[in-house]
């Protein structure tokens, strides 16, 4: 028998994981995203659920996060296990002189890590 076990982070702990894998503090992502560290705290510890579209775009945008990531399950599975290269740069949005790189792009760009990586 086995068991299928799906577990849904709320978009506060979404949020505090990508900031801590970003490497920000708390008082630099509020900045960067216009809002208070106390309003941050806040929406990262689940005491205010309250987001406007404005501030989560902010958000999503100084994390340089695909707001899919708060609806899709698997997507939020990653962030808790270590993920495969390919994986996480499909799901970034990733932008090049201000434009946003397409998946064509992306694999180019990947292949070129991935050689250099293996290249000895």
């Amino acid at each position: 028998m086995t068991v299928d076990v799906t577990t849904k982070l709320n978009p506060g702990a979404i949020i505090k994981i990508l900031r801590k894998d970003r490497g920000y503090s708390l008082r630099e992502l509020a900045n960067e995203a216009g809002i208070t560290a106390s309003y941050l705290s806040k929406l990262e510890n689940d005491i205010n659920t309250d987001i406007s579209l404005a501030v989560f775009s902010m958000l999503c945008r100084a994390l340089n996060a695909n707001p899919k990531i708060f609806l899709d399950e698997d997507l939020q599975s990653k962030l808790m296990h270590p993920m495969d290269l390919h994986d996480f740069f499909l799901m970034q949005e990733l932008h090049y002189n201000g434009s946003p790189l397409t998946s064509e792009q992306k694999e180019v760009m990947l292949a070129a890590i991935i050689n250099s990586l293996t290249d000895e």
